[in-house]
């Protein structure tokens, strides 16, 4: 699954940072915001919902939580929790796959693909590459969703398959070993 996985994640965002970086964001620093390129666009009875390539700058972690922390302090806590995370994903995946939860496993080992290919933009940049945006409403009502790349991906949906195979397709059963 890495095989596959983080190349194309890696692939992606340095095709965002080639192509869509246009500018630097005169009011923060900190935020660079590049060309949009509109994906999609669909409305039907005053509901709409847009999807657009950017280029962004993601300095804290997911949606941009702790960005205000200093870099000095951020940075490597964000480097150290992820290794940590990975480590405690991959003794996971080993106990599962052991446990012969081969899907779950799976799962799980593609959740840790994610999480590198975010890490490695951290290490190498400092800071994580987000590309894809959408927003969606109805009427006088609009969400925008927090710029994401293939990494977020990949660990929203291999999280979503974890749960669910852990939750619905195990038998729950607790061996018993006798004394």
């Amino acid at each position: 699954m890495m095989l596959i996985t983080l190349p194309l994640d890696q692939w992606t965002k340095d095709y965002s940072r080639q192509n869509y970086l246009t500018h630097e964001d005169s009011l923060d620093t900190t935020i660079y915001q590049g060309r949009r390129e509109e994906l999609m666009a669909v409305s039907m009875s005053g509901a709409w919902f847009t999807g657009q390539m950017t280029y962004v700058r993601n300095h804290g972690a997911s949606w941009g939580v702790f960005r205000d922390i200093g870099q000095d302090i951020r940075l490597p806590w964000l480097l150290l929790s992820g290794a940590l995370t990975a480590a405690g994903l991959l003794w996971t995946a080993v106990r599962l796959f052991q446990r012969g939860d081969q899907k779950a496993a799976l799962s799980v080992g593609a959740l840790i693909a994610g999480g590198i290919g975010n890490f490695i933009d951290r290490l190498r940049l400092g800071y994580v590459v987000d590309f894809l945006s959408f927003r969606c409403g109805w009427g006088a009502k609009t969400w925008v969703l927090p710029c994401f790349n293939v990494a977020d991906i990949i660990i929203v949906l291999s999280l979503c398959f974890a749960i669910y195979t852990l939750l619905f397709e195990n038998d729950h059963t607790t061996v018993k070993t006798g004394t």
